[in-house]
């Protein structure tokens, strides 16, 4: 065998990589998303400040956007992973509650508007996702 047969010879299909997640999936969670952030600067999310006059900078609808991205997305990849809807959603919000609740205790200030926000966040996502993962799925 010469040295092209040596080099061009093993031609071994390459191994197929299973994605974690479907591309319809990442569409769909792509335009929750966007809708997330788009609530974020709504008048809603305005009306979580303690203070009236609270200027758009506040980052309390940062913090019910957090919350409720990261419980849609928590969900659907343990949804993924073949857990009960029950489970999926206890679970996300779970996460969300103590990363958020993690985060505000490292806070120099402690703002109870934005624990206010993180849980009203956990808990719109989680209806959310359950709600579209009953009904569509």
């Amino acid at each position: 065998m010469d040295i092209v047969g040596k080099v061009c010879a093993p031609m071994v299909p390459r191994k197929k990589y299973r994605i974690l997640i479907e591309p319809a999936l990442i569409h769909k969670l792509t335009l929750v998303f966007l809708l997330i952030y788009g609530f974020s600067f709504s008048e809603p999310c305005r009306a979580l400040s303690t203070d009236s006059g609270a200027d758009f900078s506040d980052h309390t609808s940062e913090h019910y956007a957090a919350s409720f991205a990261l419980v849609t997305g928590t969900y659907a990849f343990l949804r993924h992973k073949k857990f009960d809807r029950w489970e999926a959603l206890l679970t996300s919000m779970a996460v969300s509650l103590t990363l958020g609740y993690a985060k505000e205790n490292t806070d120099a200030f402690l703002d109870p508007a934005d624990n206010r926000a993180n849980v009203i966040g956990a808990v719109g996502g989680g209806a959310f996702v359950f709600t579209v993962d009953v009904i569509a799925f």
